[in-house]
């Protein structure tokens, strides 16, 4: 696995117990951006660096990024 272009630092809060899972609850301290994966005016070049998303532990990716006319 390459390494990740966006990367959080965090801090734990609190960790709930529901059901047989858990939810986990942290603070977002610092947030590290390659400066390849930053496309300006606060958005990210995402086919630049191919994100990879967890879902309840399958994996997904984005494979054509599209925009909503506003």
């Amino acid at each position: 696995m390459r390494q990740a272009p966006i990367a959080f630092e965090l801090s734990l809060n609190q960790i709930i117990p529901l059901g047989s899972d858990h939810v986990v609850l942290g603070t977002v301290e610092c947030v590290h951006i390659d400066p390849a994966a930053d496309a300006g005016d606060f958005k990210l070049a995402i086919e630049s660096w191919e994100p990879l998303a967890s879902l309840a532990g399958d994996f997904a990716t984005i494979s054509r990024p599209f925009t909503f006319e506003r």
